[in-house]
């Protein structure tokens, strides 16, 4: 069985990537304590970016219940995933759409985002849960 890999969606310029990335990492008082899920994405980021993508990338951070909760805000993230690979987009907590914690197609699609190309499904914890999102964004993104 072949899984597929970064090479095998070819030729990258000006397309758009979609990534779901496990970013879910520890704060304390609003400040990341342990960026190392950060870390371990940037070889692909870095790749797909190097490649000449537009990537956007999704994760949840913590149990925000399906709502907006601002001590849940992706802004920490944001900001060090900045520092860490310039050039990429976040999406806000995939949770804070009450069906982000369920996999159904397009849950968390109701907010505006670059989508219309692939996506990637990085080989995290989070990634195998089955609120992962990422099936029915692509869907609805046509890609």
């Amino acid at each position: 069985m072949h899984l597929p890999q970064l090479e095998d969606l070819g030729d990258l310029s000006g397309r758009r990537v979609l990534v779901r990335c496990d970013f879910n990492v520890p704060l304390s008082d609003g400040v990341i304590t342990d960026d190392m899920r950060i870390r371990a994405a940037l070889p692909t980021l870095r790749y797909l970016i190097g490649a000449g993508a537009a990537v956007t990338a999704c994760s949840h951070l913590g149990r925000p219940g399906g709502r907006p909760d601002p001590a849940f805000a992706m802004d920490p993230v944001r900001e060090r995933l900045a520092d860490l690979v310039p050039g990429g987009a976040l999406l806000d907590d995939l949770r804070f759409d009450p069906g982000g914690a369920v996999a159904r197609p397009g849950c968390g699609a109701r907010r505006p985002a670059p989508l219309g190309g692939p996506g990637v499904q990085r080989g995290a914890p989070g990634g195998i849960e089955v609120h992962v999102c990422l099936p029915g964004l692509v869907r609805l993104a046509g890609g």
